[in-house]
């Protein structure tokens, strides 16, 4: 028997070592990222739900800043006397309250003064107003509004007078632009707000440029591609240390062979030897039950016989009669008939007995000692020793 498939270091068995060495990484490296991959999901889950109610908080308060600083104009004009330079000096000071109120910039601010004499004031111009729009034509409390007119959002009120008749209306317009630098709208990662210019600097009109969409996490190939260093290192240490495993163990079993080749291959050869004789062994002991069932089977049919013609035979056969029974009696009993009776040596023996039963005293991890018995002989029948003792 070859040494080399006792070792398990055979080309064959190298290759599949090599195979186990580069395969179990990548295993175990698409499981770990099939895990990290459900972890990122979970998280995107949850970050997603943590920006929607941050992105919701600012929104909130950004507008209500805005609705502050109106109102502030709005009381502050109602203070103010009725001619357009007064009012217009508030407006101008309304601009630096927007710094206060965390709005950097404000578009513009206008106030339609409805009040004789009527005019359009801004903090740069005053302009007559000839007939008051259409649209301030309804009840003072529909006025109050907030609307996106050309990516800016636009905050109305309108001022009153003791008698709670319409004085004017002040608007207040402040670029959308700012209100998503405002509440950082480039910084929430699962959030996404309407761009409002190109990337060539084309202006996007937007009739909602504060209202977000959810972005979708990256699929199992996008979040594989996201981490391929980690992959294009982990081929790297494989392709590295895949020749290492197969020549190491190539240089191990040559080591091998040449410091221990001597004893494997006297132990093959032990193993061979008992490997055959136990063949030997059970071959002979199938023999000899078959031989001893034909014998029981033939010393009960001589048993009926005598038992047959036994009252047919006078005294003068009772020897003859006696002797086939014993002979009956010993083939029933599995004895051979012709027994030979000769010394035999016990050490050899034992040596076979012991050799029978080498399996059960490795198991046990026994220890077989005989001493002073090897030279030692008794009288008795090969083969129906040898039966009986196996």
């Amino acid at each position: 028997m070859n040494s080399t498939l006792h070792l398990g270091d055979g080309l064959r068995d190298d290759l599949i070592r090599v195979f186990c060495y580069v395969g179990l990484p990548f295993v175990v490296y698409f499981l770990y990222a099939d895990w990290t991959y459900n972890r990122y999901l979970e998280d995107y889950k949850n970050t997603q739900k943590q920006e929607v109610q941050t992105v919701n908080e600012k929104i909130t308060s950004t507008l209500m800043e805005l609705r502050t600083l109106t109102e502030a104009l709005r009381m502050k004009i109602l203070t103010t006397p009725e001619d357009s330079l007064s009012i217009q000096t508030t407006l101008k000071a309304g601009q630096l309250l927007s710094e206060r109120y965390a709005i950097p910039t404000i578009q513009n601010i206008s106030y339609y003064k409805l009040s004789h004499p009527q005019a359009v004031i801004t903090p740069t111009l005053i302009a007559p107003l000839n007939k008051a729009p259409q649209a301030f034509r309804k009840p003072a409390k529909a006025l109050e509004s907030l609307t996106y007119q050309n990516n800016a959002i636009v905050e109305t009120l309108p001022v009153l007078d003791k008698n709670n008749r319409l004085k004017g209306v002040v608007k207040v317009k402040v670029p959308s632009l700012d209100i998503q630098k405002i509440i950082g709208a480039d910084d929430f990662k699962t959030l996404e707000f309407p761009q409002l210019f190109e990337a060539d600097g084309t202006k996007l009109i937007q009739n909602k440029p504060l209202e977000f969409t959810y972005k979708s996490p990256l699929s199992y190939l996008a979040y594989l591609k996201s981490h391929a260093s980690y992959f294009w290192l982990l081929v790297f240490a494989v392709l590295l240390g895949g020749p290492l495993v197969f020549f190491s163990g190539r240089l191990a079993k040559k080591r091998v062979s040449f410091v221990y080749g001597s004893q494997i291959n006297q132990l093959n050869t032990e193993l061979v030897s008992l490997n055959t004789h136990r063949s030997s062994l059970e071959l002979d002991n199938s023999f000899l039950r078959h031989i001893i069932q034909r014998s029981k089977e033939l010393a009960g049919v001589i048993h009926k016989v005598v038992t047959h013609i036994e009252p047919s035979y006078g005294g003068s056969n009772k020897v003859l009669m006696n002797e086939v029974e014993k002979l009956a009696q010993a083939l029933s009993s599995g004895l051979w008939p012709n027994l030979q009776r000769k010394p035999l040596v016990l050490g050899d023996i034992l040596d076979e007995v012991k050799m029978h039963f080498t399996n059960q005293i490795q198991k046990l991890n026994l220890k077989w000692n005989v001493a002073g018995l090897q030279d030692l002989t008794i009288v008795g029948d090969p083969l129906s020793t040898s039966k009986n003792l196996r």
